[in-house]
């Protein structure tokens, strides 16, 4: 596997961009991360971009095989708490009226976020990479 060339490909302006979205969605959504034990995840996926940005051939390796599936677990258990706040939502009125819908909201921008880095990720790694 080749290292990374940034000036070449780009590849570091949309490291930097995955980056930016996993460190808004550590820092905007750190308690459902947390409720969720996912933030062990973000804070990998952030390490190895990291660790690419410097050329890390084995970073580049590990966030090829596994960065999409992090992204997927992550994507996939924010949706299961979406979900679970919406039930709750609907079986205990007193719990709506106290949220506002916000919990429903806060989730949906987290996974709006997932969803970025997710396709931002998977440009980068079958475009930018394999030139």
């Amino acid at each position: 596997m080749t290292m990374m060339n940034h000036e070449q490909y780009g590849v570091g302006a949309t490291m930097d961009s995955v980056y930016n979205e996993l460190n808004q969605l550590q820092s905007c959504y750190q308690e459902y991360l947390d409720q969720e034990s996912l933030i062990s995840e973000v804070r990998l996926l952030k390490q190895m971009i990291e660790d690419c940005q410097i050329g890390s051939p084995e970073a580049e390796e590990m966030l090829r095989a596994h960065g999409g599936e992090i992204l997927r677990l992550l994507s996939d258990k924010l949706k299961l708490a979406a979900e679970e706040q919406e039930r709750l939502q609907e079986e205990s009125p007193a719990v709506a009226r106290r949220d506002d819908g916000r919990a429903a909201h806060r989730l949906s921008r987290a996974l709006a976020l997932v969803a970025d880095a997710q396709q931002k990720l998977d440009t980068s790694l079958h475009t930018d990479f394999t030139h």
